[in-house]
């Protein structure tokens, strides 16, 4: 049975000796984080308390209800950060379990008469399960707020002593394509600059990016050539098109500010903080560019995920989140974002990056801020980069079908290093074939050469990072061989 809520969740992680609740007075600024650091560590006393010996690699979850200049709320965290804890958030015994469903559906074949469209429709009638519907409220409308809020109000995080300030780090960022009316659910950190604004760490490669670049573009075309002018034709004049490469030339693709005219206009965005876990996962999965995550999420919990209309931008979040942010990302508005602790271990560095202005709060009574945090691994990501390895496995074979297995090793942060297993079947195979569906994910792709590493029943090797420039000499036929993915 999926969890309705975050709430549903969090009794889940209690009852299953999968939650620490700390009643101790503690600082979002700082101390959170590291505590969190060392129980995700294993740096904590194993011997205190009897739910947290029972707790795998990853340490417990983290429920603070004692926290700093802010009476009476409460922060999760660390609440993917555990084998056990991905299994029972997506309410598996085995991530497998979700890959064996994707692989089941994947496996269908055109029916080629009318018992074949008879055998098909409880299949049909299980994926009509899946999307999203509408519902006219829900707990996340107890409390609006359309003036005297601030973001203050909440227990948000500063990491790590050289961040920037405080930065909301587990956010489900909604957007919408302005071409084609998709939504998308990103998650993108948002360093909090004052009361009603923060920054929107979207970078190039991400949909959110694509979308801002999309309504850039179509401001620079208003600007330039008029609204009135668009509507009158179905194809895009010759000076639209040269407003639109102009903006993206003069803009360095929408990251810098543009030299002399540019164009105003804003955005929508929603941004939903704790929610049930397969929604915040979702926000995370490398998921095909035309299927939604709402979409993701009604298959990874068996149920639709029920959304309700935002109160100012047209745009639906789910109903039983905890914290819906709804606002505007101005075109023509760039801001310095960072220094930010990352998950590489490092500081990356300050950049220009939109501000989302926050124009309404709408929230649960009692709201819990769910966050995390990054840095030097293994961290609380590391379980969920683990996760969608597993699972995302036959979508991977699907476009290249030689594959038999990979791993995507902690070391590499789960996008910067990637081992695979393939079953050969012609010289220098290893060599020439890069897991497409992951190129976003995969900076760096570490394929063996095949003839023994990759047998057909050989998984890739579970080798710490730090052992492997010294077994490389020694694996013989077994040689890894680097090759770029993207």
């Amino acid at each position: 049975m999926a969890y309705d809520d975050l709430r549903q969740w969090i009794t889940a992680l209690r009852r299953a000796g999968e939650l620490r609740e700390i009643h101790t007075e503690v600082d979002p600024i700082l101390e959170i984080a590291e505590i969190t650091d060392r129980v995700s560590k294993g740096k904590y006393d194993k011997s205190a308390d009897k739910s947290v010996r029972a707790t795998q690699a990853g340490g417990p979850a983290l429920l603070f209800q004692n926290l700093k200049g802010h009476p009476g709320a409460q922060v999760l965290i660390n609440q993917f950060g555990s084998q056990r804890r991905m299994n029972l958030a997506l309410e598996v015994d085995s991530l497998d379990e979700v890959a064996d469903r994707i692989r089941h559906f994947m496996d269908v074949k055109s029916p080629q008469g009318f018992l074949d469209k008879v055998k098909m429709l409880p299949m049909l009638a299980e994926m009509g399960k899946f999307f999203p519907k509408t519902v006219a409220t829900g707990p996340c409308k107890e409390v609006i707020k359309h003036d005297n809020f601030s973001l203050l109000d909440f227990p948000i995080l500063q990491c790590w002593p050289k961040d920037a300030g405080r930065f909301i780090t587990l956010p489900c960022v909604i957007t919408r394509d302005p071409k084609t009316g998709k939504r998308n659910v990103g998650m993108y950190r948002m360093q909090i600059f004052d009361e009603r604004t923060t920054g929107m760490h979207w970078q190039r490669q991400k949909i959110g990016a694509e979308h801002y670049r999309e309504a850039l573009r179509r401001a620079a075309v208003e600007h330039d050539v008029g609204a009135a002018v668009l509507a009158r034709t179905t194809e895009m004049p010759a000076a639209a098109k040269r407003a639109a490469v102009d903006i993206m030339a003069r803009s360095s693709g929408g990251s810098v500010l543009a030299d002399g005219s540019r164009p105003g206009g804003k955005m929508e965005v929603a941004v939903v903080i704790g929610t049930d876990p397969a929604i915040t996962f979702s926000a995370i999965v490398p998921a095909p560019p035309d299927v939604e995550e709402y979409l993701i999420a009604g298959f990874l919990r068996q149920k639709p995920v029920e959304l309700v209309k935002c109160e100012t931008v047209d745009l639906g979040v789910p109903a039983t989140s905890e914290i819906v942010l709804e606002g505007h990302v101005h075109l023509d508005e760039l801001r310095t974002e960072g220094p930010f602790g990352d998950h590489t271990g490092f500081y990356s560095l300050e950049d220009q990056y939109p501000v989302f202005h926050v124009a309404c709060i709408t929230h649960r009574k009692d709201p819990i801020y769910a966050t995390t945090i990054v840095g030097k691994p293994p961290m609380e990501d590391g379980w969920m980069g683990k996760a969608v390895e597993r699972i995302f496995l036959p979508l991977m074979k699907l476009t290249i079908p030689e594959i038999v297995d990979i791993n995507l090793p902690v070391e590499g942060i789960f996008h910067n290093l990637m081992l695979v297993s393939i079953k050969k079947s012609y010289p220098g195979q290893g060599h020439t074939q890069s897991p497409q569906p992951h190129r976003s994910r995969a900076r760096h792709s570490i394929h063996p050469r095949p003839h023994r590493f990759a047998r057909p029943r050989l998984a890739p090797p579970q080798l710490r990072l730090k052992d492997g420039c010294r077994r490389h000499s020694q694996m013989g036929q077994r040689r890894l061989h680097p090759s770029l993915a993207g």
